[in-house]
């Protein structure tokens, strides 16, 4: 018999702007259409792109410091959040991208992009990667190494599937480490944005005032290696120094 299932795609106040339906055959066939709130077909020429993340409306509810796991497709969203994984999910598809009002609900947040396990999948979490920087506090990348087949999503995961409490906390580890990973050629999928690092220096800058570090009191090439790196990214010298020394 077949299954029909309705997404209702709210805004991060709880509105509802549209209404995403999808029957699932037994012969694997699938039917999709949108509908707009009033319970007319079609989205009236709304670009897909402008339409919120499915799931913005339970971001506020989230902490600060939670991870927010962004996949594509509202299927693999509300797996994940059935087993205790705050995130939400793009609606554009992968040759689409979210626009930036859609991703303005991640603003400040700390998100992992888990990609589908294909090149548009990879390509469209690189897209929302590049157009989160500035956005959210911090962007990792997520990749499934022993994902089982081509186009495999986060549903497909065998902690998801499971929702055994000791598999999600591994999975949620590996989550919160996937920083240093790549989607594909050189690009970092680490992305710490300039919001980010301009509230660190209002930090900073409110600290109570302090002798500077003594740099000039360490080796050569350690000296200079702090004052470049504490150049690169714009922080003070002891902020690489000292996790440095604790390492030496």
């Amino acid at each position: 018999m077949p299954k029909h299932t309705t997404y209702h795609v709210r805004n991060a106040e709880g509105r509802l702007k549209a209404k995403h339906h999808r029957i699932d055959r037994s012969d694997g066939r699938k039917q999709i259409w949108w509908e707009r709130p009033d319970g007319s077909k079609g989205l009236n020429g709304t670009p897909l792109a402008d339409l919120p993340l499915y799931g913005s409306e339970l971001v506020g509810d989230c902490h600060e410091d939670d991870l927010i796991v962004m996949v594509e497709g509202e299927k693999a969203r509300d797996a994940l959040e059935a087993a205790g994984i705050p995130a939400v999910a793009t609606v554009t598809g992968a040759s689409g991208t979210p626009g930036p009002e859609a991703l303005e609900v991640l603003r400040d947040r700390r998100v992992c992009l888990w990609p589908d396990s294909d090149d548009p999948g990879r390509g469209h979490m690189e897209r929302i990667a590049e157009r989160l920087d500035g956005v959210a506090a911090e962007v990792l990348v997520y990749t499934w190494h022993e994902s089982p087949e081509k186009g495999a999503d986060g549903a497909d995961h065998p902690a998801i599937k499971s929702k055994n409490p000791k598999a999600v906390d591994r999975l949620l580890t590996d989550l919160e480490g996937a920083p240093g990973g790549k989607l594909r050629g050189p690009r970092v999928t680490r992305l710490v944005s300039l919001h980010w690092q301009h509230r660190l220096h209002q930090s900073l800058a409110n600290c109570q005032l302090r002798p500077p570090f003594p740099v000039d009191a360490l080796p050569v090439a350690t000296r200079s290696f702090i004052r470049e790196a504490a150049a690169a990214i714009g922080c003070p010298p002891e902020m690489i120094a000292v996790p440095l020394l604790g390492t030496s």
